[in-house]
């Protein structure tokens, strides 16, 4: 009898992951190191909320610390004045901008 394996599909609103997350490089060496953990958890518990939702009056627990200039871009990804709190809503309208504007002329 043959095995049948079930096929796993995302959940409804979690966005697949994108090789790179549209970086032209990875920097999987900062994400994935203990130190940027370490960093970012201090910082989410530093700053709790989102700063977008905030600006809009909104109060909205931030899960992600972003940086304001990306990495890929010369941000500094260890200064904190780069970081900033955001919801996964937000994280995932800024990087798809920043997308967007890398692929412009």
């Amino acid at each position: 009898m043959p095995t049948v394996h079930k096929v796993k599909f995302p959940k409804a609103g979690v966005q697949a992951n994108a090789p790179n997350q549209g970086r032209t490089e990875a920097n999987r060496d900062i994400y994935g190191s203990s130190r940027w953990k370490k960093t970012s958890k201090n910082h989410l518990r530093d700053h709790p909320f989102c700063i977008r939702c905030a600006a809009k009056g909104k109060q909205t627990l931030a899960t992600v610390t972003d940086h304001i200039v990306p990495i890929n871009q010369n941000g500094e990804p260890w200064n904190s004045d780069n970081h900033q709190g955001l919801c996964l809503k937000c994280h995932q309208k800024k990087s798809a901008r920043e997308r967007h504007l890398a692929k412009q002329p």
